[in-house]
């Protein structure tokens, strides 16, 4: 089996519209949470419009905010990871999307339009703008990138499975390079009020008890957006290129609840974490800190935690990186793989903030990090995302040693 490393990395993020600008706000422990002018939700995290000022009105036009994001992330990427797309190579470099809900700020433009003046007032664009699929189409057009070009859509383990499904194929050995990620544009009302109808979103008091995953006063979580994209790399052709390495994928393992459509179960949670163990090789017992799904609402929280008291029972580190930039959806789960990898790099772990021990809901009992970094030792990470249809995906990353 091939060994699969992690060599660039984009990221559109609430926290900040590059890599760089996301991570120092991530270290800094800055909230990119606000209070929301939607009037059906009191808080959210959103992007800063001016991610998009690197694209052309044309390219503003024809795609969908969730392309517009995905785009820039994916340049950042290839950028980062020194890779040249050209001729020679633009055939064996592939492009893996996930995304819940894809381009539906362009159906609900579409659609009132519609609704109001009547169907004949529908553009042309409704549907190059709306497609899951076309995230990935405009990466391939933008980047000249002409091998497969893959689009997963799992409502909140899109991200991971995307990133999973790259890290197998490399692994395989029928690809050497992918480029896999997640985008998530629904910071919408429409978006909001369906969430809102299911109970699932905050109604805390204020900014600092928005999203506060694992804590007795938690009461949903926060609708955030954005876009990250990984350079996934065959770890010979990444050293030939004489590439950075931020760290390496060892393990994906991904499960169905097959249980309830909205609830989760904590055997498919469970098998999912143990598939990817096992993938990886490794006994639980290697695990130096899970990020963790980590929504705030209590049904996961429970229901992860309990898994995770199961399956790990020497007390890693576990935070939700969610207190800091919201749920995104269908992105979370690459923004999350992309922190962790991260912080391999770095060294650092990055703990759930606006949560002190004595907060803690007494169901739960996990080493929790809370309000503090601290170092990283160089053991194996677990990053979960579980989704609604009982869908589920975990990564297992660790430092690359060559």
């Amino acid at each position: 089996m091939n060994r699969v490393v992690i060599t660039g990395i984009g990221m559109v993020t609430p926290n900040g519209i590059t890599r760089e600008s996301t991570w120092d706000s991530i270290t800094n422990l800055e909230s990119s949470i606000t209070p929301s002018p939607i009037s059906n939700t009191k808080y959210i995290a959103k992007v800063d419009d001016a991610f998009h000022d690197s694209l052309t009105s044309k390219e503003i036009r024809y795609m969908d905010r969730c392309a517009q994001m995905a785009v820039v992330a994916s340049r950042e990427a290839v950028d980062d990871a020194g890779l040249e797309i050209n001729e020679d190579n633009c055939h064996h470099i592939s492009a893996y999307a996930g995304s819940a809900v894809g381009g539906i700020s362009a159906l609900v433009d579409e659609f009132g339009a519609a609704a109001v003046h009547g169907v004949d007032k529908m553009t042309m664009l409704v549907i190059p703008r709306n497609l899951i699929n076309m995230i990935t189409a405009n990466i391939s057009i933008d980047l000249g990138i002409k091998g497969d070009t893959l689009a997963y859509s799992l409502a909140c383990a899109s991200g991971t499975v995307a990133i999973g499904e790259a890290y197998k194929k490399i692994q395989s050995g029928s690809k050497k390079a992918i480029l896999a990620g997640g985008a998530e544009a629904c910071v919408l009302p429409e978006v909001i009020e369906a969430f809102r109808k299911l109970r699932a979103l905050t109604n805390g008091k204020t900014t600092e008890q928005a999203s506060i995953p694992f804590s007795k006063n938690r009461s949903g979580f926060v609708m955030s957006e954005g876009a990250v994209f990984l350079m996934l790399e065959e770890l010979e052709y990444a050293k030939q290129r004489g590439a950075t390495i931020y760290s390496e994928i060892v393990g994906y393992g991904s499960s169905s609840d097959a249980m309830s459509l909205l609830a989760p179960d904590v055997s498919g949670v469970t098998a999912c974490m143990k598939n990817a163990l096992v993938d990886a090789g490794v006994d639980g017992s290697e695990i130096e800190y899970i990020n963790a799904h980590g929504t705030s609402t209590k049904l996961n929280d429970i229901t992860e935690s309990t898994a995770i008291k199961q399956l790990f029972p020497h007390n890693p580190y576990v935070s939700s990186t969610k207190s800091l930039h919201g749920h995104a959806l269908g992105a979370a789960g690459a923004m999350e793989a992309a922190l962790c990898s991260l912080m391999i790099k770095n060294k650092q772990l990055i703990p759930t903030i606006n949560v002190k021990p004595a907060d803690v809901d007494e169901e739960i009992a996990i080493n929790l990090l809370l309000e503090k970094k601290v170092a990283y030792h160089g053991g194996k990470i677990v990053t979960n995302s579980f989704a609604f249809g009982g869908q589920n995906a975990s990564l297992v990353l660790t430092n690359y040693e060559g």
